[in-house]
């Protein structure tokens, strides 16, 4: 029997889930990068109101991975005021608007908002979506799905069933599956490097750690220690910067305080690795980040051949420093590394998982494994 989503989701704590969905039949349905690019467009404009942050994403040709931390505590500090405004603002009711002569795109009326506010039942509802991951999901999958069927000229589902919403435990299966998901488009090769994945958020990453570096070649008084305070985040972050309400005294609800720099590198190599079960990898011949970098910046403007130097005597060291640290902390091929299993409702280790199973009240879980 499936495990229910009640069972898997704490609506009422922060908390990281790893959403996959798929489309119908596992058709290629999302090849098209006008598609694609719908889709990354409606994720970014819904964490405008949502209390969501989205860590990570990948949007391939025939699923979509999503990175997602819910943030109830976040929604709980908003007005009732606030509250009834966010939602109305992802979605409006058309069919009134259109019947009262109101656009649909138009901001809340105080009539849309005296009708949650005096309905206890629709408010506490409406401040519970905010955080909801199935009211994301379907604001974000239904109107994808009403608008390509007409494109296709074809009806029934264009999504295959309910998105999959294992938990992420702790710190390092965070960091695990944030990998696992932005090295999509190179494990299927549909891209051969970090800045060429232009559908996962490792392209958005990169794209943040060449504006910083940008920033840092004009500005001669800040040295390589300055990289580290380059942190990696959330791709899209939610609209309020409040400082995470920890559950139980666990850490494990924040993302790791990792310099961007190291997490880009670890990306980079885990890619130049062979997966035993996927073709992609990112070809010994392929450019470094570093290389990349500096061909990026060039292009941006920072061309000059002193800010060039300046770029490789600050941080070359640095970076191949960081590169040597990092290659012998990752995890090498063994024969143990192939016994992945992709079942179970949650990522972490023992500990974790043994308080997650206490807070189902579940005998025992079983962990999903990623194979990096």
């Amino acid at each position: 029997m499936p495990t229910l989503r009640r069972d898997i989701v704490d609506s009422q704590n922060p908390g990281v889930y790893h959403c996959i969905s798929r489309c119908v039949r596992r058709e290629s349905l999302l090849s098209s990068p006008e598609r694609r690019r719908w889709i990354v467009q409606r994720i970014e404009k819904l964490i405008e109101f949502l209390a969501i942050d989205v860590i990570s994403f990948a949007v391939m040709e025939n699923h979509l991975h999503l990175l997602l931390r819910i943030r109830p505590d976040i929604v709980r500090s908003w007005s009732d005021r606030e509250v009834a405004t966010r939602r109305i603002a992802v979605l409006p009711n058309k069919r009134s608007r259109s019947r009262n002569g109101i656009a649909a795109d138009a901001e809340p009326t105080e009539q849309e908002l005296s009708a949650i506010l005096s309905n206890p039942r629709l408010l506490e509802r409406a401040r519970r979506d905010l955080s909801d991951l199935g009211f994301f999901h379907r604001l974000l999958k239904e109107p994808s799905a009403r608008m390509w069927n007409e494109e296709d000229g074809v009806t029934g589902h264009f999504w295959e069933g309910r998105f999959r919403s294992p938990r992420v435990l702790d710190d390092a299966s965070l960091l695990r599956v944030s990998r696992y998901i932005e090295l999509n488009e190179i494990r299927a090769r549909a891209a051969d490097s970090v800045p060429s994945s232009i559908w996962t958020s490792a392209r958005n990453q990169w794209m943040k750690l060449v504006r910083s570096l940008g920033h840092l070649v004009d500005d001669r008084s800040k040295g390589p220690e300055a990289l580290d305070n380059i942190v990696w985040e959330p791709v899209f972050p939610c609209c309020s910067k409040e400082p995470m309400a920890v559950r139980d005294g666990s850490p494990h609800e924040c993302e790791p305080r990792k310099p961007l720099i190291e997490y880009l590198l670890e990306l980079d190599l885990l890619g130049r690795s062979r997966h035993p079960a996927k073709p992609g990898f990112i070809s010994s011949t392929t450019r470094d980040l570093l290389e990349d970098s500096e061909a990026a910046l060039i292009r941006a403007g920072h061309a000059a051949a002193s800010a060039r130097e300046y770029l490789r005597d600050a941080f070359l060291v640095r970076l191949r420093s960081l590169t040597l640290t990092i290659a012998r902390a990752l995890p090498q091929e063994s024969p143990e590394r192939r016994s992945e299993h992709h079942y179970g409702s949650c990522y972490g280790d023992a500990d974790s998982v043994s308080r997650e199973a206490n807070r189902r009240s579940a005998v025992r879980l079983i962990p999903i494994l990623i194979l990096e």
